[in-house]
């Protein structure tokens, strides 16, 4: 049975799980995970919730977006997240919200949310 998960068997056989194969963002042919930019943007302290998305790139296909929530400049969320990402991992366009969207299940809607920022104006 295929689940769509992603994952890998790290050096002391442990499955760590890297996300959804829906969720991966095609950065010209290479996979970029939506978990990894969370985690880089949730280690500034301040940063209260982060997700990642694709939005359309007329070049590379795909690029990376972050919204998230918390009391910082989004000039400096950008450079820690130089700091920590390769270039295809960086985000192309933050979106500061008061609150991320959460489903019924109190996970943050994704797609609802990529959809409505990625018709919002840049």
């Amino acid at each position: 049975m295929q689940t769509g998960d992603l994952g890998v068997i790290d050096a002391r056989g442990h499955l760590i799980f890297a996300g959804r194969q829906a969720e991966v963002i095609d950065v010209a042919g290479l996979n970029v995970y939506p978990a990894q930019i969370e985690a880089a943007a949730l280690s500034l302290p301040g940063i209260t919730d982060a997700v990642a998305f694709a939005v359309p790139d007329p070049v590379a296909h795909q690029r990376p977006a972050l919204a998230y929530s918390g009391d910082i400049a989004e000039a400096r969320l950008d450079a820690h997240l130089a700091a920590l990402l390769s270039p295809r991992q960086r985000p192309v366009r933050l979106v500061r919200l008061p609150a991320l969207p959460r489903g019924a299940n109190g996970k943050i809607a994704r797609r609802a949310l990529a959809e409505t920022l990625s018709e919002a104006p840049a």
